[in-house]
């Protein structure tokens, strides 16, 4: 039947209920036609076509207008999407920080201004790019140059820190190679070298620059001993590398707890840019998601001083939470802020709230066990919070193992309440907490007069004073920053006093109110400088003279070690980070204790399990004897299998491995199942401490990295 272009047809579907027959009725233009169907009511095609268009109605229904937004706004993070794992509620339940350890980066320079003590490298892959790097520089006659005894080759290494900004200073070490005839390094100074990282493979791999590094040398001070020789041909360049990269921390989407997807990512990086900012006015953002498992972290200003806390900050944010489910969740965080066993978790959960958590935390600071004010305190200065600033100060002052972490939130605190704690602290009797406190006091403000001191030496150390009703004390630094710190006015070197130092360089007492500093040059002009014996007087003269900071030191320790300076002396006086706090070392040693006794009662579970089937193996072993026997090999293996078990009978066998088929005496089953169970137990224990050490560095605690 042929029907014309023009013709419209109309089809509909009608039901017969006296013969439950369905007829499909097509109507067109020029005629209408009645046809009978095929399908029955009752058929599989008919009910799949129904319930599929009421599941379709019943979709739009429920879905509404919102689901046919596209795709694009499921990306975008608009529009919730249920997923097929459970949701987690932390940024730490599915990310891990990387980028949190130190780089290693290497160099190979020249030692230069030794006295007579340098000597010629012999032919070498560190010689060999020595001479490159000075090709590079333009120096002539450089083989000349490194046959000087005023120069060595020298292998410098230094380490840029997690978070370092393009600029950074950090320390480096210089050592001599092993086959050098260098006597020692006194007096040096580190000429300019690039630093890059370096792998030694089929041959040394360099990589792309990392740092520079130069400076003097600072070297220990000769002992008489068979030590020196080794001492004196190593020494550390405080500040002598200086970065030319920025690091970032990174956050990870574990793939363990959660699949990596792109909605996923961006739910944290607009959390964690909600909470944080980069401060004075930059619209920069912390966080910036590259792919589907890679977030970028910037540092914010207020955690320079501890990366670590913004990462475990970080970490606590939480994700996908509504308004209620936030406020019950502060209802429980006020609890457990005072329970001292959970008081650092909740304080960190609640300083990731923000400015929100400000009033649940100042609660915590009315508690009556310090370690609770101090964990409230903490989370309140890096909110620029400054109620807990004297609970900070009494940490600092009487607790050790938090002492660090004390100090360095009141330098995040940019406030007059916690400089005044910072001020007073200075004049405790604890050489950790004074000298803490003035380099928090520097983080804070460098450019306070009490604290910026003077740059002498030829700019390569700092000389600060600082008045002190405290013991009078002489700190210096060997790491991160030269510097000479005087607490207390009125220091004075006493008679006699003779002391030779590097580059020349000799100070004596005339009288008991009189100093002479005197440097002899050979192509120079002698100078000389008379002071006063008051110690910021004679390093005054020191710098004048073109003493350095490793002169100065040599001055210094030669001055006590003749009794001429009386006053205590310290170096490095700062509180030590990653000291373990007891609360937290029993929260350790439980869950240690947890997971050994999990892993015993599964081995325990397997063994059972294992034991449930040896009575098979058992009736196999038998079977396998009297084939032995049969085939006239009594002594065979399964001959003596089946004579242990008819030895010790059926109840024993399954309660040790030999059941399954070791060899073994039947007088010595007894203490061999005992020690068996012992094995285990110490198989577990193994296993356990392995695991510790697996874990132990892990960035988990913000004191490790």
């Amino acid at each position: 039947m042929e029907r014309s272009a023009e013709s419209r047809k109309k089809r509909e579907i009608s039901l017969d209920k006296k013969t439950g027959k369905v007829y499909s009725v097509v109507y067109c233009s020029n005629f209408t036609m009645k046809c009978r169907s095929k399908m029955k009511r009752n058929s599989i095609s008919f009910k799949t076509q129904l319930l599929g268009a009421i599941a379709c109605i019943c979709v739009l229904f429920f879905a509404g207008c919102d689901s046919l937004g596209g795709k694009k706004d499921v990306e975008r993070g608009n529009v919730d999407q249920k997923k097929e794992y459970s949701q987690p509620k932390f940024v730490g339940d599915i990310t891990m920080a990387y980028g949190a350890e130190p780089i290693e980066v290497s160099a190979v320079s020249l030692a230069a201004n030794l006295a007579g003590t340098g000597s010629d490298p012999p032919e070498s892959v560190q010689r060999t790019m020595l001479l490159r790097e000075m090709a590079s520089r333009d120096v002539a006659q450089p083989a000349r140059v490194l046959a000087d005894p005023s120069t060595s080759l020298v292998v410098v290494s230094g380490y840029l820190p997690p978070g370092v900004q393009k600029g950074d200073r950090f320390d480096v070490e210089v050592t001599v190679t092993t086959d050098s005839e260098t006597t020692s390094l006194r007096g040096g100074y580190l000429l300019p070298a690039p630093m890059k990282e370096m792998l030694m493979l089929d041959r040394l791999r360099e990589g792309r620059k990392r740092a520079v590094c130069s400076g003097p040398i600072i070297v220990e001070p000769k002992t008489g001993t068979p030590r020196d020789k080794m001492t004196q041909c190593r020494g550390i360049v405080l500040g002598g590398g200086v970065s030319t990269i920025s690091r970032q921390i990174q956050l990870l989407v574990s793939r363990t707890s959660a699949r990596p997807d792109k909605f996923m990512t961006m739910k944290i990086e607009r959390a964690i840019n909600a909470r944080f900012k980069m401060g004075n006015g930059s619209t920069k953002k912390v966080a910036n998601a590259k792919d589907d498992k890679l977030i970028y972290l910037s540092i914010p200003p207020e955690y320079r001083q501890n990366i670590y806390r913004f990462v475990e900050v970080v970490q606590s944010l939480a994700i996908l939470e509504t308004e209620a489910e936030r406020l019950d969740r502060m209802n429980l965080l006020e609890k457990r802020l005072m329970d001292p066993t959970s008081a650092k978790r909740a304080a960190l959960e609640l300083e990731a709230i923000g400015r929100k958590g400000i009033d649940t935390l100042k609660l915590g600071l009315t508690s009556n066990e310090l370690y609770v004010q101090f964990h409230a305190a903490q989370a309140l200065a890096y909110l620029d919070v400054s109620d807990g600033a004297e609970v900070l100060g009494r940490v600092a002052l009487e607790d050790r193992v938090n002492r660090d972490q004390a100090l360095k939130a009141l330098s995040a605190l940019d406030d007059l309440n916690a400089y005044d704690v910072l001020r007073e602290l200075m004049s405790s009797e604890t050489a950790e907490t004074r000298y803490g406190a003035f380099r928090a006091l520097y983080m804070m403000r460098p450019t306070d007069p009490l604290v910026a001191g003077e740059l002498l030496g030829k700019k390569t150390f700092h000389f600060c004073v600082i008045p002190s009703t405290g013991t009078p004390m002489l700190h210096v630094t060997k790491r991160t920053r030269a510097e000479i710190t005087v607490f207390g006015e009125g220091q004075r070197f006493s008679h006699p006093l003779v002391v030779e130092a590097p580059n020349n360089i000799i100070v004596r007492s005339n009288s008991a109110d009189e100093i002479v500093v005197s440097r002899f040059s050979a192509n120079q002009q002698d100078q000389s400088r008379t002071v006063s014996s008051r110690l910021e007087d004679v390093i005054r003269a020191l710098s004048e003279v073109g003493a350095t900071y490793p002169d100065v030191l040599e001055v210094i320790q030669g001055a006590i070690a003749q009794n001429a300076l009386s006053t205590a002396f310290y170096v490095d006086a700062l509180p030590e980070s990653g000291r373990m706090d007891p609360i937290e070392k029993n929260r350790i040693e439980q869950e240690r204790r947890e997971r050994y006794l999990q892993s015993k009662a599964k081995r325990k579970a397997q063994a059972e399990n294992e034991a449930v089937e040896v009575p098979e193996t058992e009736e196999s072993d038998r079977a396998d004897g009297e084939m032995a026997e049969t085939a006239g090999d009594p002594d065979g293996v399964s001959g003596e299998v089946s004579s242990w078990n008819d030895a010790e009978g059926t109840e024993d066998a399954p309660g040790s491995d030999r059941a399954v088929g070791q060899i073994a005496d039947s007088s010595d089953v007894g203490s061999d199942v005992e020690s068996d169970a012992e094995t285990d137990e110490n198989s577990d224990a193994d296993e356990f401490l392995e695991e510790d050490l697996q874990t132990s560095g892990e960035f988990t605690r913000s004191e490790d990295f």
